[in-house]
C-alpha cells in the first residue's frame, strides 16, 4: 500500500488527476526508520519530514499552500540528506518537488490519498 500525492483541490477531485507521485511503503518505512520517526514521537520531539512520515496510509490529506511549501523543503532535506541512499528516494523527492510547484504554480493544492 502507498499514498499517492497529486494535484487536486479536493479529495474527491484526485480520482481524476493525470499525473500522480507515489510513496511506496519501502520509502516509508525506510525515512520511518532513518529519521527514528517514533522514537521522537514518544519523547514529542518533531521535525519537519515528520509532515509526510506522520501521514495515514490508508486515509487521504489535502496540503494547503504553507504546507506544500513544506512538502518542497522536505524534498530538499531528502535530496541533501540522502545522497547516497537509494535510487526511488531521489526520483521520489524530485518527482514531488516538482509537483508541488505545479500545484503552487497553479494555485491548486496537494492531496495525499492513500489506499
Amino acid at each position: 500500500m502507498s499514498l499517492e500525492f497529486c494535484i487536486s483541490n479536493t479529495i474527491n477531485g484526485a480520482a481524476y488527476a493525470d499525473r500522480y507521485v507515489a510513496f511506496e511503503d519501502e520509502l516509508h518505512d525506510y525515512l520511518i526508520k532513518e529519521e527514528k520517526f517514533y522514537v521522537r514521537q514518544k519523547i514529542k520531539e518533531f521535525k519537519r519530514i515528520d509532515l509526510i512520515l506522520g501521514l495515514d496510509p490508508y486515509g487521504d490529506k489535502i496540503f494547503n499552500e504553507q504546507e506544500i511549501i513544506e512538502l518542497i523543503k522536505i524534498c530538499e532535506y531528502i535530496t541533501n540528506n540522502y545522497k547516497k541512499d537509494c535510487n526511488d528516494l531521489k526520483i521520489f523527492s524530485k518527482e514531488l518537488k516538482e509537483l508541488c510547484l505545479d500545484a503552487l504554480e497553479t494555485g491548486k493544492k496537494i492531496v495525499a490519498a492513500g489506499d
